[in-house]
């Protein structure tokens, strides 16, 4: 999100869904999977961030409880 902030302090107009583009182009390549899914799934309706960051949660979560998140990992959605 460091990013973004950047770009709004350069008074770049950023709608919901670049935020949530932004977003995704930052995580790690093993979050590839997920990506695909959002951007395939999000063809019929807009892209936003709430779906974006309410998915890196769960599958976080999912991650945890199958003990695949290493500790860098889990600050991802933070």
């Amino acid at each position: 999100m460091r990013y973004v902030n950047q770009l709004a302090a350069g008074r770049f107009l950023l709608d919901d869904a670049m935020h949530a583009i932004l977003l995704m182009c930052t995580l790690l390549d093993n979050w590839e999977n997920l990506v695909m899914i959002l951007t395939t799934s999000c063809e019929e309706e807009n892209l936003s961030l709430k779906v974006v960051k309410t998915s890196i949660l769960n599958e976080e979560s999912r991650r945890k409880k199958k003990g695949d998140v290493s500790q860098s990992e889990s600050n991802v959605a933070q």
